[in-house]
């Protein structure tokens, strides 16, 4: 058995995106592989947002929100919805209808790819 870390740094938390284990993560809740396993990506719950890792050439980066950052909204207004996740637990996708699905530690939110 051969087991590689893709990203990430053990004893590291922060939201940095990076190569391999020079990213930092805060809390992973959920990995989805996606485009046929050629990437991953990543509920980082402490950093409010949806990252994606590369799996071949071992490249993080953010896919949803903004990652050290949420901020409490007085409304939670589809807008809104696209800069800001609080939380994110599980992420569920329709690769059909290119729509994504996020947990979120108070409701659940559809990110459409088509549209932004």
């Amino acid at each position: 058995m051969n087991v590689t870390n893709i990203a990430g740094r053990v004893l590291g938390t922060a939201s940095t995106n990076a190569v391999g284990s020079d990213a930092y993560f805060n809390g992973i809740q959920d990995i989805l592989p996606i485009d046929g396993g050629r990437e991953v990506l990543v509920a980082d719950l402490l950093n409010h947002c949806i990252r994606k890792v590369d799996t071949q050439t071992r490249v993080v980066s953010t896919f949803a929100g903004i990652c050290g950052r949420a901020v409490p909204l007085p409304d939670k207004s589809s807008l809104a919805l696209k800069t800001v996740l609080e939380f994110p637990q599980k992420i569920i996708a329709n690769e059909e209808e290119d729509t994504f699905y996020y947990l979120l530690h108070d409701r659940v939110v559809k990110h459409d790819m088509l549209s932004g």
